[in-house]
């Protein structure tokens, strides 16, 4: 059981990681249609 909770609580942060990537890349992309 323990293992399996930590698979389960390691699953989500890099997840939430990758998200945050993608928003900044998301935000980027915004900034550049702003400017042009």
């Amino acid at each position: 059981n323990t293992s399996e909770s930590n698979r389960i609580l390691s699953t989500p942060c890099d997840t939430i990681d990758e998200i945050d990537m993608d928003i900044d890349d998301e935000e980027i992309d915004v900034e550049d249609d702003g400017v042009l």
